[in-house]
């Protein structure tokens, strides 16, 4: 699987399970909202104070996905709750008839400090 670029340094999954009736908007394009667990030590030590480092991809690890933080985000606290837009990851739509379990993943990435982003 591809890498957004290799100025990021660190990237994790994030697992959506098939959440058509979970439709944020009332749109026919799905969003996700998730929670980064204060226990994932590798983001929290790794992830800029600013968060200017962190990224989502589609599940091909290069599709930049929209998204944005609910609230205010705390790297002291380790509180962050990223609200991810348009991600279309409906699993009847992406596969045909998938089971109601399917899921599909979208990455995050953080660590670059490089091109600006410090």
């Amino acid at each position: 699987m591809a890498w957004l670029d290799e100025g990021w340094i660190y990237r994790a999954p994030i697992t959506i399970q098939n959440h058509t009736a979970n439709n944020l908007t009332g749109s026919a394009t799905p969003e996700v909202i998730a929670t980064i667990s204060p226990r994932m030590g590798k983001f929290w030590d790794n992830v800029l104070s600013t968060f200017n480092d962190v990224r989502i991809t589609a599940a091909d690890g290069v599709t930049l996905l929209q998204f944005e933080f609910s609230g205010t985000p705390s790297k002291a606290n380790r509180t962050a709750t990223i609200h991810i837009a348009n991600t279309d990851h409906n699993v009847s739509t992406l596969y045909g008839s998938a089971a109601a379990n399917a899921s599909v993943t979208v990455w995050i990435y953080w660590g670059n400090n490089t091109n600006g982003l410090a």
